[in-house]
């Protein structure tokens, strides 16, 4: 019988049906009645003429025992009365209650109050809640130990960058000592020798190939894939100032990415042309901090801008209006950003990394969606000191995950796993996490599949070389 998972709180039952659910058959006399046989009142002897003094009686609401009575009462001077059972109002918490001859229950809780903070009732269980984030179990090991990939190049950017080389993806670094490609197979090539500020990747003149486009102190420079492994400089833009992040994005829905270039707190556009070129600077804003491109659906980008310690999305429109729409504000600046679908939905998220307030601890704020209509998610790290953000799938099933880098050694990974809506409506699509704990120093970091096994590998620059972290996760 399986009495726990009846509800027997007081204000569900009445009490006489609620001892009847938990407890077993309770059986209600309106008082002495004749058995079949032709017994009288007032007889104590059975048909045989011998006395009765055994240890039962036939005669309800008399007993003997307390097995002579319902599973809510106990004999007492001889009269079945009802006691209410011990533990009556915690009936299927611990300690458990109930046994009347049926058996204990063993449930751990009933509903949610009955578990700790960061506990949910789950088949009668408390176990971690899916709502809150918690360290993943049954993977002793995430990432191997980060080996060099480049060295001394004082690295301030990296990216994946698909150049039909036979060995799976490259990276490409950025630096003071210009632009190296690393491939799956070690080999390291030097792209320019020029200093670099910044780099991003796309097909710029729409030949099926991912091509570069650099941001150099003096102005942007396309580089052009020209067969596996090899780029060609092809065109370049003068700067009036230097930049500080280049990013390529549709803004305007064109079908053609326009280069974004911030400077200071100035943000400007250079309009695409679809063939590598791009034309003069044109100032959208002054009040820009970090930009990034987020896909939203049939090509085109929206921009998700920060201004200090403020962020707001700027939806792409066909005349390529730039009204940037608040979404959250914070208590200090986000130090990183990044953007993914990480429900598999075809919408794009949001993930800003903000940093302590004083000896606090850090958060992630997630924006599902990136419907400002809709609570963001928050989620307080784990102590350590982190700075930098990526997505990308680190464990081979086909969803984003969310890279978290500290810049004192270790990384941190919190997987994709189907949206859970908390109680005030936010919606936080990821999962749980696991810490890859290492000295290493990590100043950028990016995830994705470099060496074409299944499984994302991450990607860091400590400001001097470049370290690959290999995904240990089976698939």
């Amino acid at each position: 019988m399986d009495f726990g998972r009846v509800d027997v709180r007081p204000w569900n039952l009445g009490v006489s049906l609620l001892v009847a659910a938990a407890c077993g058959p309770t059986v209600v006399q309106d008082g002495p009645q004749a058995d079949s046989q032709g017994d009288t009142e007032g007889e104590t002897e059975s048909n045989t003429g011998i006395d009765d003094d055994s240890s039962t009686t036939d005669d309800p609401g008399r007993c003997v025992v307390d097995s002579d009575c319902a599973l809510d009462e106990v004999c007492t001077d001889g009269v079945c009365e009802y006691q209410e059972p011990e533990c009556f109002y915690e009936c299927c918490y611990d300690p458990c209650c109930y046994d009347g001859g049926y058996g204990c229950n063993d449930y751990e809780c009933y509903d949610d109050d009955s578990c700790g903070a960061d506990e949910a009732c789950i088949d009668y269980e408390c176990v971690p809640d899916p709502g809150v984030p918690h360290e993943c179990s049954g993977w002793p090991v995430l990432l191997g130990s980060p080996t060099p990939l480049i060295d001394n190049t004082g690295p301030v950017a990296l990216a994946f960058v698909d150049a039909h080389a036979p060995s799976g993806r490259e990276i490409a670094a950025a630096g003071v000592a210009g632009v190296q490609l690393a491939s799956a197979n070690g080999t390291v090539v030097a792209v320019t020798e020029e200093p670099t500020t910044d780099l991003t990747v796309a097909d710029l003149d729409a030949d099926g190939k991912e091509d570069l486009l650099l941001l150099e102190p003096t102005g942007l420079r396309t580089m052009i894939a020209d067969g596996p492994g090899s780029f060609v400089s092809f065109a370049t833009v003068a700067l009036e100032q230097p930049g500080d992040a280049v990013l390529l994005a549709d803004f305007d829905r064109n079908g053609v990415k326009d280069a974004w270039v911030r400077t200071g707190a100035s943000l400007s556009r250079f309009v695409g042309a679809g063939d590598g070129n791009f034309g003069p600077a044109e100032l959208v804003t002054d009040s820009a901090g970090a930009v990034l491109a987020s896909p939203a659906g049939s090509g085109f980008d929206n921009l998700l801008v920060q201004a200090d310690t403020s962020l707001s999305l700027a939806l792409a429109n066909d005349a390529g209006t730039f009204e940037p729409t608040p979404l959250a504000s914070f208590a200090t600046a986000p130090s990183s950003l990044a953007s993914a679908d990480f429900e598999l939905d075809g919408l794009f998220d949001a993930v800003a990394l903000v940093p302590p307030v004083g000896d606090g601890v850090g958060s992630v704020t997630i924006f599902d969606n990136l419907a400002a209509a809709a609570p963001p998610a928050t989620w307080q790290l784990p102590s350590g000191d982190w700075v930098a953000l990526a997505a990308g799938d680190v464990d081979g099933d086909g969803r984003p995950d969310l890279v978290v880098a500290g810049s004192t050694g270790g990384l941190l990974v919190r997987f994709g796993a189907d949206a859970k809506i908390g109680d005030d409506g936010a919606v936080d699509p990821l999962g749980c996490y696991l810490v890859k704990q290492d000295p290493a120093v990590v100043q950028r970091v990016i995830a994705g599949d470099y060496d074409g096994d299944g499984t994302g590998d991450i990607v860091t620059s400590d400001g001097v070389g470049v370290l690959l972290w290999p995904s240990l996760i089976p698939i």
